[in-house]
């Protein structure tokens, strides 16, 4: 009997071993996620912003005006990694929400938003990244 309860005992705990190791593990992943999304935000707010010093501070109305400079950068057409199989391989950064910003806009507008991870992802106007916990 003694021998049954240690079993028992060992069997408990191995499964919270392994369900605490699961989360953790997950954590890490969902961080590098976000990480690559950042980068992949980073490349499509730089096309958008060299657009904008081509055409006097105005942004393109859509993602779509700068489509072949976005299929040409391998991390904006890369785009989220948690949206890759809802997208053409090429036309990853279609993943993002693009809010074209008035030219009077204040620097700190977001304009490319990413909501498919724990915290909103957001790249501004002047192209830093905010990060908000939902």
């Amino acid at each position: 009997m003694r021998l049954f309860w240690l079993g028992f005992a060992v069997g408990v705990l191995s499964a919270f071993a392994f369900a605490w190791g699961y989360q953790k593990v997950n954590h890490v992943l969902e961080l590098s996620r976000m990480a690559t999304c950042g980068s992949s935000l980073d490349a499509v707010h730089l096309i958008v912003h060299v657009y904008s010093e081509h055409h006097r501070g105005e942004f393109p109305l859509t993602l779509d005006e700068v489509k072949s400079e976005l299929q040409a950068n391998p991390e904006a057409r890369g785009g989220c990694p948690k949206a890759r199989d809802e997208f053409p391989p090429n036309e990853g950064w279609r993943s993002y929400l693009y809010i074209p910003p008035r030219k009077d806009a204040p620097d700190d507008t977001p304009i490319l938003l990413c909501w498919r991870h724990p915290e909103l992802i957001a790249v501004t106007k002047n192209g830093a990244l905010k990060r908000w916990h939902k």
